[in-house]
């Protein structure tokens, strides 16, 4: 039976990788100890979800900011004619009693309630 070279390349070359992987494995498991002093992560991570959490409000002021001082065009656009782009959604709210009621009794399903408060006690946590 005659064997070509390029499956014994490759028979080779798996050996080869097999090897240096069991290598390196004992290697580090001779060599790493374990840490002598415990970390708390926890606390730590706690304090950067807050700083996160005061620099994403932040973002959002300014952002609702910029939002909310554009005029709309004069001259062409869905919101023309218009003091502001929420003036359409502000008449919508003010001249429908039936949108007050429903959102209203959206709020108060308790589905709405628990959600809101798993994600307060997830972003407190």
């Amino acid at each position: 039976a005659v064997v070509s070279t390029q499956s014994t390349g490759s028979c080779v070359a798996v050996v080869e990788v097999i090897l240096i992987f069991y290598l390196k494995k004992t290697s580090a498991l001779v060599n790493l100890r374990p840490p002598e002093k415990v970390v708390l992560n926890s606390s730590n991570s706690s304090m950067v979800n807050a700083v996160f959490l005061v620099s994403l409000m932040f973002i959002f002021v300014f952002l609702g900011r910029v939002v909310f001082s554009f005029t709309p065009s004069a001259e062409c656009g869905p919101f023309r004619e218009l003091d502001s782009f929420t003036e359409p959604f502000d008449w919508m709210i003010d001249n429908s009693k039936e949108f007050k009621v429903y959102i209203y009794d959206n709020l108060r399903m308790t589905a709405v309630v628990v959600s809101g408060i798993i994600i307060v006690a997830l972003d407190i946590y």
